[in-house]
């Protein structure tokens, strides 16, 4: 876990168009969201302000219902309901049968698959697979999943959506995908709180299930985000925990030349209503980031806007 705190002087934009100057940086960031997770239950709150726990109720229009220990069983198993609720979206995009296994089985692991394990089969413990590092193209794609309250769930969870089949579609063709996902805050006293984990290297196959909690559950931003707030230095405390702010490169840890950074459904949620219309979205800000990283031109996008893709 990287956790930073020091002086600054960088200029970005808050509430979609209010331009503001950062004086002091403050970076917590996972290696993953169980990096995250273990960080979480090893360090206090310093704020007063507990709006990550049972203070703040959960409902299906703030976090679908999670609640902050739903939203820790989610960052640990992944969010299969997600995968399953927006399984017409990911077919339309790519279809399953052109997905390659995620998982093997083996001796040891990081869980155990029960039916082996009750079988006896000597190899029970389920691994993500690593796939072959190779000479395919890398794509490093942050996401700013930051959303003000003003946002419903159903808006972020389209978009999230969205953005997740494409990834997934990005690594059927061919492509080998790095995500994080960012959390990037206005706070009290000029803090910019730099917050997220890694979601996915390069090498490893995508798990729907993690990448869609990550990027597309509300709880993933409103409890898991908001209790890293709280651990953060007291100075940056704020009632009503600060303003979304824009990504840069100096929210993300290992940021390189080339790395895609995708505005949040903050920038149009009025975009994010449904599913579908969440997709040409999605598209347009992948596409807008390929561009501006250098993989694409707006003659030739990273993503075709194909009109199969809105079929369903």
């Amino acid at each position: 876990m990287i956790y930073r705190d020091e002086p600054c002087n960088i200029k970005g934009i808050a509430l979609r168009t209010s331009p503001w100057t950062a004086k002091r940086q403050i970076l917590a960031y996972g290696d993953s969201v169980a990096d995250v997770a273990q960080w979480l239950q090893d360090t206090p709150a310093k704020w007063r302000h507990k709006s990550s726990g049972p203070g703040n109720p959960a409902s299906p229009s703030w976090d679908l219902n999670a609640g902050y220990e739903g939203a820790l069983t989610l960052a640990k198993d992944g969010w299969q309901e997600g995968v399953d609720m927006i399984d017409a979206a990911l077919h339309a995009i790519i279809p399953a049968a052109g997905r390659e296994a995620r998982w093997g089985y083996g001796y040891t692991g990081g869980s155990v698959n029960i039916g082996r394990y009750l079988t006896g089969h000597p190899k029970a413990m389920k691994n993500r697979r690593k796939r072959q590092s190779g000479s395919a193209p890398v794509l490093h794609i942050v996401v700013n999943t930051v959303a003000s309250c003003a946002i419903n769930a159903n808006q972020m969870a389209n978009y999230g959506a969205a953005i997740t089949g494409l990834i997934d579609r990005l690594e059927n063709t061919g492509k080998r995908v790095h995500v994080d996902m960012v959390m990037v805050i206005k706070a009290q006293n000029d803090i910019r709180l730099s917050l997220g984990w890694n979601v996915k290297r390069a090498s490893e196959h995508i798990d729907l299930a993690e990448v869609a909690f990550a990027i597309a559950h509300p709880a993933a931003f409103r409890r898991i985000g908001f209790a890293m707030m709280e651990r953060t230095h007291a100075d940056a405390q704020n009632g009503h925990y600060g303003y979304s702010g824009d990504a840069k490169p100096c929210d993300v840890p290992d940021y390189t030349e080339g790395t895609m950074i995708v505005d949040g459904v903050n920038h149009q949620p009025t975009r994010c209503n449904t599913p579908k219309d969440a997709l040409r979205l999605a598209i347009e800000q992948l596409n807008k980031a390929a561009v501006l990283a250098g993989h694409a031109t707006i003659d030739q996008p990273l993503i075709p806007e194909d009109e199969e893709l809105f079929a369903y």
